[in-house]
């Protein structure tokens, strides 16, 4: 009996498919006529959606409920029995929610199991892998409440904003492992030269959590307020550019004018002529620097794990950032991001020059050829001097103080002369564009509050999206659940036969 109903299912939803098939060839060659294209777009697509959910359920239906006979026997040999009633499982996939009906068997002492959900990789949720790839992609990318209005419009479905957050969550939380599996780059592949980048960038956090984060004694360096310090981390190769001082001039004045002209900044390290960074990996978190670092490590590790590449870490002018390269990195060249230099540069500009005129870009011109030529130390005696004066107002004074104090701490790490020889980077371009891609873009949107664990899995989630690994890791995933849920199950079902007289 079971098998004669369940033949008579499978024929009503194809003949229900080709129904449906046949409506859509019916519309395109007459009703659609009388429309305009993109009215046939939107017709047609809904039309493929239901299409596709009678397909899945006819798939699902010759799929059969996953019987393998009157008994299970699982690879510890435990023997289950076949159930009479059969377990349900909604299934809520990019066409809509299907209902699945699968065998069940069970043991006391021992629970039941579902070999079905093994045959299909079912999910433990009732979310398909497909839609929780697609709506984590959206979420990585735009607001909660964005996806589910894109998924209402396109798709038809209806997702509330809590799912999508469980969904980023549960995704996440593989990322590390994720990366963990990776092979390393191909020797052939990559740069002379292994290079880390590290910076911090603020997230907005909600004022509870932040308030609760206040409550515990900060540590020194950290301040209260609304945001929390995300550590954003680049690794990657790249190979030897040797150039002039003439050459990095000219580059720098090329990205402030096009900053003032709002356009894009092309960054220090970035003319066509350059080399590329090689088998790039952009990582953030709020776990802190310290594990940021560690895991900066485990990476150099992986990528170099002879010390036969010259190593470098680009850095801004933290202590905390250099002390932690010193302390994980050990052997490294540090070098003081020669942006974050020019930025008090600026500021010490705008002592003598007014902001924004062309005196001012002289000044900075000048005092940047010394300081790649090795001048740093001459470019301090200057501003010392200048302070001796007494001209200058109280601001102006705290001002050029703050300049001295950083390039004093940072000139050990501003010896440009030696790295411009060497062929090095100087410029954090790479972390700089992780800042803004991988924390900014997303993460600073208008209105935007996170929850601390919220916030980390979206950071997680998208260094995912921007590295380039998306597709791969929802591969990885959904093998892993397999491997998780199902090991150990058989996977093919019973003949039918058999599938009829456990029925």
């Amino acid at each position: 009996m079971g098998g004669q109903r369940m033949e008579n299912i499978n024929k009503t939803l194809l003949i229900e498919a080709r129904e449906k098939f046949d409506g859509i060839l019916d519309y395109i060659t007459g009703e659609a006529q009388k429309e305009q294209i993109h009215e046939v777009e939107r017709t047609l697509f809904g039309k493929l959606i239901q299409l596709g959910k009678t397909l899945l359920e006819l798939f699902i239906e010759r799929k059969g409920d996953g019987s393998v006979g009157k008994t299970h026997t699982d690879e510890e040999g435990v023997v289950r029995k076949l159930q009479t009633k059969r377990k349900e499982k909604v299934y809520f996939s990019i066409f809509g929610i299907v209902v699945i009906m699968r065998a069940y068997y069970w043991i006391k002492d021992k629970g039941g199991v579902i070999p079905l959900d093994a045959q299909l990789n079912l999910p433990q949720n009732r979310y398909s892998y497909i839609l929780e790839e697609w709506a984590t992609l959206l979420g990585v990318r735009g607001a909660y409440n964005k996806v589910a209005d894109v998924l209402s419009t396109i798709l038809r479905i209806d997702l509330w904003n809590r799912p999508i957050e469980e969904m980023m969550g549960r995704a996440s939380d593989e990322v590390e492992e994720y990366y963990q599996s990776q092979p390393v780059p191909d020797a052939e592949s990559e740069g002379e030269i292994l290079a880390i980048a590290a910076d911090g960038k603020g997230i907005p956090i909600k004022r509870k959590e932040i308030e609760k984060e206040s409550r515990v004694r900060l540590k020194k360096g950290e301040k209260r307020g609304k945001k929390k310090v995300s550590t954003v981390t680049a690794v990657y190769t790249i190979e030897k550019n040797e150039r002039t001082v003439d050459d990095v001039v000219k580059e720098v004045l090329e990205a402030d004018r096009a900053v003032k002209a709002k356009e894009e900044p092309k960054g220090i390290e970035s003319k066509k002529d350059r080399p590329k960074p090689k088998n790039k990996v952009v990582k953030a978190t709020l776990a802190g620097k310290e594990e940021a670092f560690k895991d900066l490590s485990k990476q150099v590790d992986e990528r170099d794990p002879e010390n036969k590449k010259q190593r470098v870490a680009l850095v801004d002018g933290e202590h905390k950032l250099r002390d932690l390269v010193k302390k994980y990195l050990v052997g490294f060249c540090i070098i003081l991001d020669l942006y974050h230099v020019l930025e008090y540069l600026w500021k010490a500009a705008y002592v003598f020059t007014k902001e924004g005129s062309k005196e001012a870009e002289l000044w900075v011109t000048t005092r940047l050829r010394i300081l790649l030529e090795g001048g740093v130390l001459q470019i301090i005696e200057d501003l010392k001097d200048s302070l001796k004066q007494g001209k200058l107002s109280k601001s102006k004074r705290e001002t050029l103080e703050k300049v001295i104090t950083y390039l004093e701490n940072g000139q050990e790490y501003m010896r440009y002369d030696e790295y411009l020889a060497q062929g090095y980077p100087i410029g954090s371009g790479v972390v700089e564009g992780a800042c803004r891609n991988l924390v900014k873009d997303r993460m600073e949107m208008t209105g935007m509050h996170w929850s601390i664990k919220g916030a980390e899995a979206v950071l997680q989630m998208r260094s995912v999206d921007v590295n380039g690994m998306w597709m791969k890791f929802w591969d990885f995933r959904a093998k892993k659940k397999h491997k998780i849920l199902y090991n150990g199950y058989p996977v093919k079902a019973a003949n039918v036969e058999e599938e009829a007289l456990a029925a």
